[in-house]
């Protein structure tokens, strides 16, 4: 094993502060981090893009040629946990990797990879109700979006689920290279949440790290969905966007939010009790299985 390859893998899940501690990480003098933030390089079971993965094993190595004398080489694709092959492939490729694996309440990561999927045209489908509806369809391949990036992932429910995405890893690495951390505990100690990160992963704790920018969600009008679609699918926008002035650019997110919403970042009371119905079994079986107390997740809400 190369000096120069990765030995810590952030893989997921999606929306739960990948991108938090990946900025975060990235400013520690002992760590180095592949610039591509989710190369995707393992997860072969899942059709991902070639935009949106590095599937070419000397192209994946050479995101971490920077690495210089880093103690801690790593990198963040959170699609590596709902992947049913992630695990032994990252296992095969180095057994003495460490895994971080970052959760919260199913509910809330299922609506909030739904709004991802629109923001990144891998859906279609703007109401939540009827993308779940959809899921049997799209298992058998139909009524999937024209192009999209990651077809493999608008199974909801199932992302949802996920003790036998964590469990994959602790059978696989084993307690002792699986860190846990949930999204809940980033919100209510942020200091404490990257000491304890550093611990695990046997670098100086007290660097001075912080989050950083976040991906915060916003409601999403017409004019959103069309520009994202575009953006996506044909690389327009990005052209674009690099000759408009900044001050255009202001005007128009301004004037954007404006609109009336299409879908909006809230999830109805009763569709969020629908399904914490359908994920309170498996979050007790996760709360057995990482040993946290997940009792404030798959509440009713009044």
């Amino acid at each position: 094993m190369s000096s120069s390859t990765p030995n810590f893998f952030i893989v997921g899940a999606p929306k739960c502060g990948t991108t938090a501690l990946h900025s975060a990480l990235s400013t520690h003098p002992e760590v180095f981090l592949s610039p591509n933030k989710e190369p995707h390089f393992f997860a072969r079971d899942l059709e991902i893009s070639d935009g949106w993965s590095v599937r070419d094993e000397n192209d994946y190595l050479g995101l971490f040629s920077g690495a210089g004398l880093a103690s801690r080489i790593g990198e963040a694709s959170p699609w590596y946990l709902f992947s049913k092959t992630a695990a032994d492939e990252i296992y095969n490729f180095n057994p003495e990797a460490k895994i971080l694996i970052l959760l919260r309440d199913p509910v809330d990561l299922i609506h909030s990879v739904h709004l991802q999927h629109l923001n990144t045209a891998n859906e279609d489908l703007i109401d939540l109700r009827e993308a779940l509806a959809a899921e049997d369809d799209r298992a058998a391949g139909r009524r999937l979006p024209k192009r999209a990036p990651f077809p493999d992932c608008l199974a909801y429910r199932s992302i949802g689920r996920l003790t036998p995405q964590v469990k994959r890893y602790i059978d696989r690495f084993g307690r002792d290279q699986v860190k846990v951390l949930l999204l809940d505990d980033l919100r209510s100690d942020e200091d404490n949440y990257l000491r304890e990160v550093c611990r695990f992963l046997e670098i100086d704790e007290d660097a001075q790290l912080s989050v950083g920018r976040r991906n915060p969600s916003r409601d999403l009008t017409a004019v959103d969905l069309m520009l994202k679609r575009l953006h996506y699918k044909t690389r327009l926008i990005p052209n674009l966007q690099r000759r408009i002035p900044s001050s255009i650019k202001n005007l128009y997110r301004g004037a954007v939010r404006m609109l009336p919403a299409m879908r909006s970042t809230g999830i109805s009371n009763e569709l969020y009790n629908q399904l914490a119905d359908e994920l309170r079994g498996d979050v007790g079986q996760l709360s057995e299985l990482i040993q946290r107390d997940l009792s404030a997740w798959c509440l009713e809400r009044q």
